[in-house]
């Protein structure tokens, strides 16, 4: 017989990645739609808004499984800034992208003044002068 995972609840002093698994482990014996009422069931008897395991992964989890979760105005101030962490971190890889684009401008640039330059040098330098 097979391991029921509905009689094997996290406690209410479970972390996160335990409440991510016995999700997981439902879904499996029971189907997402079977599994999602399981657990909510479970997490508002045993977790809660302010149960420990409340974390942003465990949120952003259950939200890809169609499970919302409340939270906290403490975990609503984390979720935030988690959100302006990536927002920045973004912008910061966004950066680095357009400064290796213009690098290879510049680079390209200058690899053609050499090239007409040593290909013909008094007409480069005829250009040049006006």
């Amino acid at each position: 017989m097979r391991n029921d995972p509905s009689r094997n609840i996290p406690k209410k002093n479970s972390e996160s990645q335990t409440w991510v698994q016995w999700h997981k482990d439902l879904k499996k014996l029971f189907g997402k739609k079977r599994a999602n009422s399981i657990w909510i069931k479970a997490w508002e008897r045993r977790g809660g808004e302010d149960a420990k395991a409340n974390t942003v992964s465990l949120r952003e989890y259950m939200e890809g499984q169609g499970v919302m979760i409340d939270r906290s105005s403490m975990a609503s101030m984390v979720d935030f800034a988690d959100d302006v962490g990536d927002f920045i971190g973004g912008i910061f890889g966004a950066t680095k992208w357009i400064g290796i684009g213009l690098a290879v401008v510049l680079v390209g640039g200058v690899a053609m003044v050499v090239f007409n330059l040593a290909k013909s040098p008094t007409k480069s330098i005829k250009a040049l002068k006006g």
